[in-house]
């Protein structure tokens, strides 16, 4: 298997290590190992603390000279379904049986699930719509019966 030295530097990562110079062709050090600059991603539109702009990309295989990859940390995917939570499920099940854990025991995987997240913002935004309806409609009254 080839284990090409080669890396794929996000938008800020770049600016950080080279500055307004070209970074494709110059090498990089990455726990001691050399790799050769390849590509550099265009920026992309953050969230909250995530740094997908400061991201260093390797080849899986190549991931073998840095760290263990007999375990995966985390695996990340898209999907177009609307039902997250069956995915989710579907993604536990799948785990389970491979990995032989109860696909029930949320201590086994964690999953993050960003549309979780959507959702449960979606709930305090209406609350806030109906607080703040609330606290207009008491003022306008207020205002009318000054009247």
């Amino acid at each position: 298997m080839q284990r090409a030295r080669v890396a794929v530097l996000g938008s800020e990562a770049k600016e950080n290590l080279f500055s307004g110079r070209n970074a494709v062709g110059e090498r990089i050090r990455i726990n001691g190992l050399s790799f050769e600059v390849v590509g550099v991603l265009i920026p992309k539109m953050q969230e909250g603390d995530n740094d997908i702009n400061r991201i260093v990309y390797v080849p899986f295989a190549t991931m073998g000279d840095l760290t263990d990859t007999h375990y995966l940390g985390s695996i990340w995917f898209n999907y177009e379904v609307n039902d997250y939570q069956g995915l989710e499920r579907a993604v536990r099940s799948v785990m389970a049986v491979q990995h032989k854990f109860n696909a029930t025991d949320r201590r086994a995987l964690f999953v993050f699930s960003l549309m979780e997240q959507v959702h449960q913002f979606q709930v305090i935004t209406l609350g806030l719509k109906i607080l703040l309806t609330f606290i207009g409609t008491l003022r306008w009254a207020s205002v009318e019966s000054e009247s």
